[in-house]
C-alpha cells in the first residue's frame, strides 16, 4: 500500500530535481529487482550457550623466538552455569597439549580429553552443578603460526599471538611479541571459553629476556630476575573482563609515566618516537576526566596505559586497562602538525566503559561495543575543540556509512551473519554512532547521558544486550522507546526524504515524502524541526513525521527567504531538497549550524560550474571558520571560469600567509603554482614550515618556479618520509618523465611501511608507464612482493593486486596472479583475490 502512494507522489510531484535516475526507478510501477544492498539470507547467531562460568584465570607463559611458540601453562577455575556437566569444553586452537589436570573439592586427577585443535573436551569424573568449583591445569605450547589466517576489514589476521621480527633480520623493525583477542582470537594463545558472554579476573606471569619491556591487564605487582638472563614479571587483574580483552606487549618500550587523579597513566614507546609521548598521548588525563564526569560512572580500572606496537593487525584494542595501537602513532611533534590523534585515543579509551565494563553478549550486539566507541570521538571534539570540528567528523562518518549502504544494508543489532568478523562495518561504527546521536537529541542531554549512567552501573562488569539499553533509556524517561529502538537498531536502512517547497496565496507549502523502499526498509517516524527565515527573522516548526507523506502549509505575507529541513541537521540519511543559488547563499550566510554552512557550501560547489553568482559566493565562503569548508571554496575559487586572477591571487596569499591550519595554508601555496615565480618570498618561507603539509605544498609550487635551484631542493626532500613530500616529488618526476629517479622509486616501494607503501603503489605504476618502461620483470616483482607479502598492510597487497591485474600487455598475468591468490593464507584477502582474477578469465 506505501509503495503505492509513493508511485502516486511522484507523479504529482513531476520532477524531483536532486533525486537521481537511480532513485527515480524505486517509485517505478514495474516490478523490480531486489536492491543489491539487500542481504542475502544468513544464518541465525544467538548468544553463546553458557554451560560453565570462568571464574579466574592464571597463565605462566614464556617463548621460543625462533619457533614463534608459547610455552605455557593456564591455571582455570570454573563452574558449572546451571545444569550439572560432566564435560568441560573449552577453545584451545592449535596447540600441543602435554598435561591436563583436574581438582574437585573431592578428587584430584589426570583428566583424559579429545581435540580437535580448535575445541578441547574434557571429561569430569562425574557430573558437577554450579556449587561445586573446579580447577583445571594445562601444560600446552601454542604454535600461531600454524592456524589458518582470517580477518576482516577492522582485524586482518586472526591468529591471537604475534612474534614480530623474531629472528631480528630485519635491522630497521625491533623485536616484539603482541596479542589480539578480538573476537576469539585469545585461544589462540591460551585455553579459554572464548566468547564475549563470558568475565573473569586474571593474573599472568610473563617470562622475558630482562632487556624487554611487558605490558599486560592490570597492574604490575612484581618483576623477578632469573639466573638465566632472564626476567618473570607478575600482573595481576582483579575485576573480571572477557577473555578477548586479555593482552600481552613485549619489546624494547621506553614508558612515560603520566597520571590521573590516583590512576597510573602510561604511553609505551620505542625509543625513536618515546621524546613524543606526551605530546601524542597527552590529552588522556583529560579524556578519564571528562568522560568519567560526562558518564558519571568514574574509569572503573586499576591503571591505564596505551603501547604502539609494529605490523599490527588493526587501528588499535580496547584491552582491559591497555590499550595496544598501531605504528601510525609512532610520529613526531612535526607530523602532529597535521594530524593528531585524538579519535583513535578516545575511541580506545571509552571502550572501557562500553565494551571492557559492560560487554557486549554476543557479536550481533556488537554495536553495543563499537557505536559507544564510535560516539566518544563526537563528545570529545565537541568538548575540546568544539560542535564544528565535531559535526565534521559525524558529517564524515555519516558519509562512510551512506556510501557502504550502496553495497549494503543490514539491521545495526544482526543476528543473522554468515561470519562475525562481517560485523565490523561501517553499520556498528558509523552508523551506529549517528544512531546514538539521533538518539541524544531526541531524548535531551540530561535524560540521554542518565540512560547511559544507569545502563552502565547495572550491568557493570556483566555482558550486555541491546535490550538492557533500551530499558535503561525506558527507566530514566518514563517513555516507551521501542519505536526509536526498533526502527534504528533492530532494522535496516536509513530515512530517505523528498522536500519541495512551494509560495502562493500568502501560504508556504512544504511536501515532505519519505521516500525509501518499504520493502526493505521501515517507514520512519521521528521529531524534525523546519528553519523558516522571513524578512532576516528566523522561526521554527516543529513537527512529527510519521507518514509517507507529510504536507503542510503556514501562513506569511510575504514568500520567505529560506526554508531549512531538519534545523539542527542531526538526521542520519539522506535528505533532497533543491534551492536556488540565491537561498544557498542566504543559508550560508545565516545558518549557523556546520552541516547547514557545509551543505550549502557543497551545493555552491556543485552549482559554480554553470552559475557565476554561485562561484563567486565562495569568497564569503573561504572565510569560514572551519577548515573543511574553506578547503572547498579555495578548491572551486582556484578552477571557476567565473574567477579572475586577479581576485584570486590575494586570496591565496592571504591564505598562504596566515591561515592556522596546515592543510589549509598547504592547499592555498600548492595553488600558488602558476604564479609562483611572484610570489617566491611566501613559497620560499612555506618551504621552512614546521608542518610538513606545508611544505608538500610549498614544494610543489616551487617546482613549478623557474627558479635555477631545483636540483637542490629535490636532493635536500628525496631524503624525506613524510608522504606530503613524497607524493609531491612523485608527481614532479613523472611530469618530467624523469628516468633517473628509478633507484628513488625502487627503494621507497620496497620500504615504505602501512599507509605510506599504500598510497605510494599507485605514483610507482604511474612513473615507469610515464618513462615507459612499466614492462621490466622489477615492476611486476615488486607489486607481487607486496601482494603474496606475509607481513605488508592488508590494503598494500590488495592495492599492489590490483595494479598487477591493470598492466598491460603483461605475459602470464593470470598464472601470477593465481600464483599470489595459491599462496594467500587470510580468507577475505581471498575472496577479493578471486573477485579480481575472475573479471580477467
Amino acid at each position: 500500500m506505501v509503495r503505492n502512494i509513493f508511485c502516486l507522489l511522484i507523479l504529482v510531484l513531476g520532477q524531483f530535481v536532486a533525486i537521481s535516475q537511480e532513485r527515480k526507478k524505486l517509485f517505478s510501477k514495474k516490478k523490480k529487482a531486489v536492491p543489491t544492498w539487500v542481504a542475502p539470507k544468513s544464518p541465525y547467531n544467538p548468544e553463546a550457550t553458557k554451560l560453565h562460568d570462568l571464574i579466574h584465570t592464571k597463565l605462566e607463559v614464556a617463548f621460543n623466538w625462533e619457533k614463534k611458540q608459547l610455552l605455557g601453562k593456564a591455571y582455570l577455575t570454573l563452574k558449572a552455569h546451571f545444569y550439572p556437566q560432566d564435560t568441560l569444553l573449552l577453545d584451545a586452537k592449535g596447540f600441543d597439549i602435554n598435561k591436563i589436570l583436574i581438582s574437585t573439592r573431592s578428587n584430584s586427577y589426570i583428566a583424559s580429553y579429545i581435540y580437535d585443535k580448535k575445541l578441547l573436551k574434557i571429561k569430569l569424573s562425574e557430573k558437577l552443578g554450579p556449587s561445586d568449583t573446579i580447577k583445571v591445569e594445562i601444560d600446552y605450547v601454542a604454535n600461531p603460526e600454524n592456524l589458518p589466517k582470517s580477518g576482516s576489514g577492522a582485524i586482518t589476521e586472526d591468529k591471537g599471538l604475534y612474534f614480530i621480527n623474531p629472528d631480528g633480520s630485519d635491522k630497521d623493525k625491533p623485536k616484539q611479541i603482541w596479542t589480539q583477542g578480538e573476537t576469539e582470537s585469545s585461544s589462540c594463545w591460551f585455553p579459554t571459553i572464548d566468547h564475549p558472554n563470558q568475565k573473569t579476573t586474571e593474573e599472568i606471569y610473563i617470562t622475558v629476556e630482562d632487556k624487554y619491556t611487558t605490558l599486560s591487564n592490570g597492574l604490575l605487582k612484581s618483576s623477578t630476575k632469573n639466573t638465566d638472563g632472564t626476567r618473570t614479571d607478575y600482573w595481576i587483574h582483579d575485576k573480571p573482563h572477557a577473555p578477548y580483552l586479555f593482552m600481552m606487549a613485549i619489546g624494547e618500550f621506553q614508558t612515560y609515566k603520566d597520571k590521573w587523579r590516583d590512576i597510573e597513566v602510561n604511553y609505551l614507546m620505542e625509543k625513536a618516537y618515546f621524546p613524543y609521548a606526551k605530546k601524542i598521548f597527552g590529552n588522556t588525563p583529560e579524556m578519564l576526566e571528562f568522560f568519567s564526569n560526562r558518564l558519571g560512572v568514574k574509569y572503573p580500572w586499576d591503571k591505564y596505559s596505551q603501547v604502539v606496537v609494529r605490523d599490527f593487525v588493526s587501528g588499535a584494542m580496547e584491552n582491559t586497562s591497555a590499550s595496544l595501537f598501531y605504528e601510525g602513532l609512532n610520529v613526531t611533534d612535526r607530523q602532529l602538525l597535521d594530524r593528531n590523534w585524538d579519535g583513535i585515543i578516545s575511541h580506545e579509551l571509552f571502550h572501557h566503559w562500553f565494551g571492557d565494563l559492560v560487554t557486549c553478549e554476543s557479536w550481533s550486539n556488537l554495536p553495543l561495543n563499537e557505536s559507544f566507541a564510535n560516539y566518544s570521538e563526537y563528545l570529545w571534539y565537541e568538548y575540546k575543540y568544539g560542535k564544528d570540528e565535531a559535526d565534521y567528523h559525524r558529517y564524515n562518518e555519516m558519509d562512510e556509512y551512506l556510501d557502504e549502504s550502496k553495497e549494503k544494508q543490514e539491521p545495526l543489532i544482526r543476528y543473522h551473519y554468515f561470519d562475525k568478523e562481517d560485523m565490523f562495518d561501517n553499520h556498528s561504527y558509523n552508523k551506529g554512532g549517528c544512531t546514538l546521536h539521533m538518539l541524544r537529541k531526541i531524548l535531551g542531554d540530561e535524560a540521554f547521558f542518565e540512560g547511559l549512567k544507569r545502563y552502565l552501573t547495572k550491568n557493570a562488569f556483566k555482558p550486555g544486550e541491546i535490550h538492557h539499553l533500551r530499558l535503561a533509556f525506558e527507566e530514566v524517561t518514563g517513555q516507551d522507546l521501542n519505536w526509536f529502538f526498533d526502527q534504528y537498531f533492530m532494522k535496516s536502512g536509513h530515512v530517505q526524504m523528498g522536500v519541495k517547497q512551494s509560495y502562493a496565496n500568502g501560504k508556504l507549502k512544504l511536501v515532505i515524502a519519505q521516500m525509501q523502499d518499504s520493502l526493505y526498509t521501515p517507514l520512519y517516524k521521528f521529531p524534525v524541526d523546519i528553519e523558516i527565515w522571513v524578512n532576516g527573522q528566523r522561526e521554527l516548526k516543529h513537527l512529527e513525521i510519521k507518514d509517507a507523506l507529510h504536507i503542510v502549509e503556514y501562513p506569511y505575507a510575504v514568500q520567505p527567504d529560506l526554508v531549512v529541513f531538519d534545523a539542527d541537521q542531526y538526521l542520519l540519511g539522506e535528505v533532497y531538497h533543491t534551492k536556488t543559488t540565491k537561498e544557498y547563499i542566504y543559508q550560508y550566510q545565516h545558518c549557523t549550524p556546520y552541516l547547514s554552512r557545509l551543505s550549502a557550501a557543497l551545493a555552491l560547489a556543485e552549482n559554480s560550474v554553470k552559475d557565476s553568482l554561485a562561484a563567486k559566493a565562495m569568497f564569503l565562503v573561504v572565510k569560514d571558520p572551519h577548515h573543511s569548508i574553506r578547503e572547498i571554496a579555495l578548491s572551486v575559487l582556484s578552477r571557476s571560469k567565473f574567477i579572475k586572477q586577479d581576485s584570486l591571487k590575494p586570496v591565496l596569499l592571504a591564505t598562504a600567509t596566515t591561515d592556522k591550519f596546515p592543510k589549509i595554508k598547504a592547499i592555498a601555496t600548492k595553488l600558488l603554482a602558476p604564479y609562483a615565480d611572484s610570489h617566491m618570498e611566501v613559497i620560499n618561507k612555506n618551504l621552512m614550515d614546521s608542518a610538513y603539509s606545508v611544505v608538500g605544498g610549498a614544494l610543489h609550487a616551487f617546482l613549478k618556479s623557474s627558479s635555477t635551484s631545483k636540483e637542490e631542493i629535490i636532493l635536500k626532500y628525496k631524503t624525506e618520509r613524510m608522504l606530503s613530500i613524497i607524493i609531491t616529488l612523485s608527481e614532479y618526476f613523472t611530469t618530467q618523465k624523469d628516468v633517473n629517479q628509478q633507484v628513488w622509486y625502487d627503494e621507497l616501494i620496497k620500504t615504505l611501511q602501512r599507509r605510506e607503501q599504500y598510497y605510494f603503489i599507485g605514483e610507482y605504476v604511474k612513473y615507469y608507464q610515464a618513462i615507459g618502461k612499466i614492462s621490466e620483470p622489477k615492476i611486476v616483482t615488486a607489486l607481487t612482493q607486496i601482494a603474496s607479502s606475509k607481513t605488508a598492510f592488508i590494503w598494500s597487497k590488495l592495492g599492489a593486486y590490483k595494479q598487477i591485474a591493470d598492466l598491460k600487455d603483461l605475459k602470464d598475468k593470470k598464472s601470477i596472479l593465481q600464483k599470489v591468490l595459491d599462496q594467500e593464507t587470510n580468507a577475505k584477502l581471498r575472496k577479493e583475490y578471486e573477485a579480481i582474477l575472475k573479471k580477467l578469465k
